[in-house]
């Protein structure tokens, strides 16, 4: 991965307009596929999950690329303009000062390219990344008839940490990793 190589000014540069974007994906995706080429891997079953910024990043892989047979994505920022301006414009300025770095890290617009199958959670009360970023996402995919699984946790936020949702999350993740790879 690009940013593990120094701690400086060097690496906020390059962390500047990542933010799960194109240059993210092509390190990801370089390193899987030499996973994939090693006699002791499984290439075709090969999953990716993540939550919150990982969410967004299953998001990335499994629209941009068809590396994965299945992902589950956590509470992900689906379009940073749906996201706190703090962290938004931390790493993509303002949006009107770029527009391009926006488009480019929405997924919105790519879920009609969704490649495998899908698990897409949110906590209904998360204040974190607002569930307006896995509703957006749901519509596009429904608008352009693509099939996907979804599961939301009422009344629980970012970390759905209660123990019987927390519970209830991680078994239903392990079966669709058993259905799905």
């Amino acid at each position: 991965h690009r940013s593990a190589t120094a701690i400086s000014k060097k690496l906020e540069n390059r962390l500047l307009n990542m933010m799960s974007g194109p240059i993210e994906l092509k390190d990801i995706v370089d390193g899987v596929k030499w996973l994939k080429s090693q006699p002791y891997v499984d290439a075709d079953r090969f999953g990716i999950w993540g939550w919150s910024g990982g969410g967004s990043f299953t998001l990335n892989a499994m629209t941009n690329s068809q590396e994965f047979k299945a992902g589950i994505s956590v509470a992900p920022v689906t379009d940073w303009h749906y996201y706190d301006t703090k962290w938004g414009e931390f790493a993509l300025k303002r949006p009107q000062d770029n527009p391009e770095g926006y488009e480019k890290t929405s997924y919105l617009k790519s879920a009609k390219n969704l490649h495998g199958r899908l698990l897409l959670i949110h906590g209904t009360y998360d204040d974190n990344v607002h569930p307006q970023n896995s509703w957006a996402f749901i519509e596009e995919l429904i608008q352009n008839n693509v099939q996907f699984d979804m599961m939301f946790y009422p009344m629980r936020k970012h970390g759905i940490s209660d123990r019987p949702a927390r519970k209830h999350l991680f078994t239903k993740m392990v079966e669709f990793w058993l259905a799905n790879l």
